[in-house]
């Protein structure tokens, strides 16, 4: 699928079980932090690599500073090596979300309750 430029770099968090336990048995919730790509169709990419967490507590500094190297990069004319990213989901409510069926799916979805 050819992409069209991408001019918009950004990151985002997830929440995710660290499949360990505090003292009193409960769950250890972390965050993760990605770094995204995005065009003005609503395509979307994610770094394969920068799955960066705050249990260092210095996880979102790194995923920005790294957000902002990539956001240079692309600002200079360079290009995205595709092997190190992959598609998501388009932006909701994008052309590209459209095109891709997503929002007919979520209608449907949302119709059946």
């Amino acid at each position: 699928m050819p992409y069209k430029e991408f001019d918009c770099t950004y990151v985002r968090d997830t929440l995710f079980d660290t499949n360990d336990i505090t003292e009193d048995g409960n769950p250890i919730i972390a965050k993760a932090f990605g770094v995204y790509v995005a065009n003005e169709y609503g395509e979307r990419l994610v770094h394969t690599a920068s799955n960066f967490t705050d249990l260092d507590l210095k996880g979102l500094e790194r995923a920005e500073r790294f957000a902002k190297k990539v956001q240079a990069h692309i600002d200079a004319g360079g290009e995205l090596n595709l092997k190190h990213w992959y598609n998501v989901e388009p932006s909701y409510g994008s052309r590209a979300y459209q095109d891709f069926g997503t929002e007919a799916e979520v209608i449907e979805w949302e119709r059946r309750g």
